[in-house]
């Protein structure tokens, strides 16, 4: 399984999202608003693990994952249980790197952000 396959997965596991986990940018189908709340991941950064004598097996990555809600509580709410799918996902090694939340000046969506430093092994 790649790596955004497998964030996909964890991530779609919390239910409030109902199939709005999406990468890199929020779309809807018909042209139009996305409905609330909904969550986007982009890998920043990749890289394969290597040693001299060959490939490692292994992945690191730095994942930001943004969600957006209505008011900025449940945009928090739903970035900790994002936070615990994630978590019980199967990585070698998990950590949260950085965060902060805003409120989007153009759509007022509330946007709770955090970036993850992730070890897989696909």
């Amino acid at each position: 399984m790649l790596l955004e396959e497998h964030i996909y997965a964890m991530v779609s596991m919390v239910p409030e999202f109902a199939n709005r986990v999406f990468p890199d940018v929020a779309f809807s189908a018909d042209g139009g608003e996305v409905p609330r709340p909904f969550c986007v991941y982009t890998i920043i950064f990749q890289a394969e693990n290597a040693l001299l004598d060959g490939d490692e097996g292994t992945e690191d990555a730095l994942v930001q994952i943004d969600v957006y809600a209505d008011d900025k509580a449940e945009a928090a709410r739903l970035a900790k249980k994002v936070r615990d799918a994630l978590n019980a996902g199967n990585f070698i090694s998990f950590t949260t790197e950085s965060g902060d939340s805003s409120q989007e000046t153009d759509t007022k969506y509330y946007r709770c952000s955090r970036d993850y430093r992730v070890i897989f092994s696909g």
